[in-house]
């Protein structure tokens, strides 16, 4: 005999969005539970996050051995801190963070890697120093990383996601430039 999974309610002003986060164990997919006032896609960004985050219906891939395991969870927590990337599903309609004709800045190329996953895609930083410089006078616990490609070595059949923006915790990944 089966026990019926009971419905998990919200609040009358949160809504769901679909994400996934990336930590040093591995990667979590499911429907974040966010303020509906909130744009998902800069959401980690905000005070509203609080110590752990909630996700519904949740598919977790985990690396290890050379190999990856897969589990489901109707509700999964995860420490705000071990979050090391996160973005949308793709595809997602959601604004970028930036003004396409804002002065001094440009777009540079570059891999971020998190964990076993590569992250392919631009940086916004100022147009008049390097990206060294930028890096180490950068004070934001998440940067946004356009255009991205990822791709994890463990999971070669699967081919690239794509996404139109990534939030990354620049002192939890290696840079590369290319």
């Amino acid at each position: 005999m089966t026990t019926p999974v009971p419905e998990i309610a919200l609040s009358p002003d949160e809504k769901t969005a679909p994400v996934m986060l990336y930590t040093a164990a591995g990667l979590a997919r499911g429907l974040l539970v966010l303020k509906s006032t909130l744009r998902a896609n800069i959401w980690l960004r905000t005070a509203a996050v609080g110590e752990f985050i909630r996700l519904l219906n949740t598919h977790v891939m985990t690396f290890g051995g050379g190999s990856s395991q897969t589990t489901t969870f109707r509700e999964y927590f995860v420490p705000a801190a071990q979050v090391i990337a996160y973005h949308p599903v793709p595809p997602s309609n959601e604004p970028l963070d930036y003004e396409e004709n804002e002065a001094n800045r440009k777009m540079e190329a570059v891999t971020a890697l998190v964990g076993t996953f590569r992250f392919h895609g631009l940086i916004r930083i100022s147009s008049h120093i390097p990206l060294s410089n930028n890096l180490d006078i950068m004070h934001s616990e998440f940067l946004s990383l356009y255009q991205v490609e990822i791709g994890n070595s463990f999971l070669a059949g699967t081919g690239m996601l794509q996404a139109p923006m990534a939030l990354i915790r620049p002192r939890a990944v290696h840079f590369g430039v290319k």
